[in-house]
């Protein structure tokens, strides 16, 4: 049995991710853009 989670690691230092991965990082990627422009439209109003 391979250790799928390290593998996983592994792949991920040399920036290759498993599609199921890929995917939710993704949907966080979104979701971290959208709070980072809210927070910089928030810092242009001040």
């Amino acid at each position: 049995m391979l250790d799928l989670s390290r593998i996983g690691k592994t792949l991920e230092r040399f920036g290759i991710k498993l599609e199921k991965e890929s995917k939710v990082e993704k949907k966080l990627v979104a979701e971290v853009k959208k709070a980072r422009s809210t927070k910089k439209k928030k810092k242009r109003r001040k």
